[in-house]
């Protein structure tokens, strides 16, 4: 079973190291606005993926989940980024690289100073770190003025995995099949929080890890993160290439070759939940 789970892990990372080496260099002068933002996120994912096979490997099948949902999240959001028109895109762009951030510093301003008067009234800790991120009265004022209550729930929504998952679907078809990762995510919430739900699902997999039933179980869940990783991989590949009108012989042909990987996957899977469950 782990000599057929590190034969998966071996491909899927293959596929993965050799994607990258074709389209590199993934910045080019020609290409649609937005480069300093998507490039970025495209490495950042990339080396996440490697890590989750890494861990895989070792069997934090997991701590693989948790950084999964982080892939997860980052891909839908490249995604987004990546499709529509010029002037969608910048739009996109803004509200990515400058507005939210922008929301965003008000929010970590307002947790550096409840951070600041917590130490200081339990403890005799330097409080310099967190005295960085607070703001002064006219950055604060100047913030809350652009941007009202409304305009950030708005955005909040508007970039949730959900409902970028659901935009994307709307418009691509072949998002509909990730869909059913809206599960996936909420789930390892419970992993990433250790709320007790997810302790709980935790310490029960390590006391029945020498169970046989167990073993396949843990098996499907790793052929089920690799999928993932595959699939999504895939799709930021590809979103890659459309958007840019860019596509490489060698490119193309692994990113169809990670898509037939991952219904393979996604195949082994179904047959062992038939046959076990």
């Amino acid at each position: 079973m782990y000599d057929k789970l590190n034969e998966k892990i071996f491909l899927a990372d293959g596929y993965i190291k050799k994607i990258i080496s074709a389209l590199s260099p993934l910045y080019k002068k020609d290409f649609a606005m937005g480069q300093d933002v998507t490039i970025p996120l495209f490495t950042a994912l990339h080396s996440y993926s490697e890590s989750i096979l890494i861990l895989l490997q070792n069997g934090a099948v997991f701590e693989a989940d948790i950084l999964l949902r982080c892939t997860m999240e980052g891909t839908v959001r490249y995604c987004y980024l990546m499709i529509g028109d010029e002037k969608e895109r910048e739009v996109k762009y803004n509200e990515y690289k400058i507005i939210m951030p922008e929301i965003d510093r008000l929010n970590d301003h307002k947790k550096a100073k409840d951070a600041v008067g917590i130490i200081k009234k339990y403890s005799n800790n330097n409080t310099k770190p967190f005295e960085t991120m607070i703001l002064s009265d006219e950055e604060v004022d100047n913030i809350k003025n652009k941007y009202t209550r409304n305009i950030k729930n708005e955005l909040k929504k508007k970039w949730s995995y959900q409902s970028l998952l659901k935009t994307l679907a709307s418009t691509h078809k072949e998002y509909e099949a990730q869909l059913g990762s809206l599960s996936t995510y909420a789930l390892t919430s419970h992993y990433c929080h250790l709320d007790f739900v997810g302790l709980n699902d935790i310490q029960n997999r390590i006391y029945l890890s020498k169970n046989d039933g167990n073993i396949i179980s843990d098996y499907a869940h790793s052929l089920r993160i690799i999928d993932n990783i595959v699939a999504f991989y895939a799709f930021r590949v590809l979103e890659y290439m459309r958007c840019n009108n860019y596509f490489p012989e060698e490119a193309s042909k692994l990113c169809l070759g990670m898509i037939q990987f991952s219904q393979e996957l996604n195949a082994e899977i179904n047959n062992i939940v038939d046959n076990n469950l």
